[in-house]
């Protein structure tokens, strides 16, 4: 990922799935407490519509409690 949205920077995301013509690209990533995430943990989740047509792509960021919607494009 690039740009104002990061997934954790210590621990690696963990792809679900790929994505297809009929399926989301979907990734998660966990960090805990004694892996530098503060006073508690944190959870980061991507979906991408990879089976969207055209080069922009819907996507949602999820972290912890907060949501964020927009377009992912391939660079």
């Amino acid at each position: 990922m690039a740009g104002a949205l990061k997934n954790s920077y210590v621990t690696d995301p963990q792809v679900i799935d790929y994505g297809s013509t009929e399926n989301s690209y979907k990734a998660v990533a966990t960090m805990r407490t004694d892996q530098g995430a503060g006073v508690g943990s944190s959870i980061y989740a991507l979906t991408i519509n990879e089976y969207d047509e055209g080069d922009r792509k819907p996507f949602i960021f999820l972290q912890n409690d907060e949501a964020f919607l927009g377009w992912c494009e391939h660079f």
